[in-house]
């Protein structure tokens, strides 16, 4: 009748050690997620950090060339004789509307890049998704007028030649 005793202390023994290794698992995986949690916030950090510096050159070069095309484009309507044109008219209007949404696009980045320390990991998942978004916006207005330029160049190369000016 001793065998039973024995081999009930035995259980009762590798339940305990189950049951410590069971808690101490768990309080580990518990730092883990939370120390896991801290660097994906971190790596998130450094990641819309890294696109609001990209964003800002982007908005610099954008705010930089709108002038420049504005300027090079009324040149090449005045060349062409289209200076009166609906076709100026129509540029007019598209760069008064692209110029009031790059306005619009930069006071709302100037909103967004405050605070990119401070927030939650949802707070910057949020940022970074709406940084992303007016990228999208800048980048296609970019694109629109950097091709716009390269436009006015190719118009003012056929002008020259047209004119034999070298």
């Amino acid at each position: 009748m001793s065998d039973p005793h024995w081999t009930s202390y035995v259980g009762m023994v590798t339940g305990i050690v189950g049951s410590i290794a069971g808690i101490t698992g768990a309080i580990v995986a518990s730092l883990s997620l939370k120390k896991t949690r801290e660097i994906k916030a971190l790596d998130l950090r450094l990641t819309l950090k890294k696109n609001v510096n990209e964003f800002r050159s982007l908005l610099i070069e954008t705010e930089e060339l709108l002038p420049k095309i504005d300027n090079s484009r009324k040149r090449v309507f005045s060349a062409t004789g289209k200076l009166g044109s609906g076709e100026r008219k129509k540029w007019e209007m598209d760069f008064e509307k692209d110029t009031d949404s790059l306005e619009v696009i930069s006071n709302t980045f100037q909103r967004a890049e405050k605070d990119l320390d401070t927030e939650s990991y949802n707070g910057l998942e949020h940022k970074l998704d709406s940084l992303n978004q007016l990228k999208y916006r800048l980048d296609s207005i970019y694109k629109k007028y950097s091709d716009a330029y390269q436009d006015d160049e190719k118009t003012r190369a056929r002008i020259k030649d047209f004119h034999g000016i070298a």
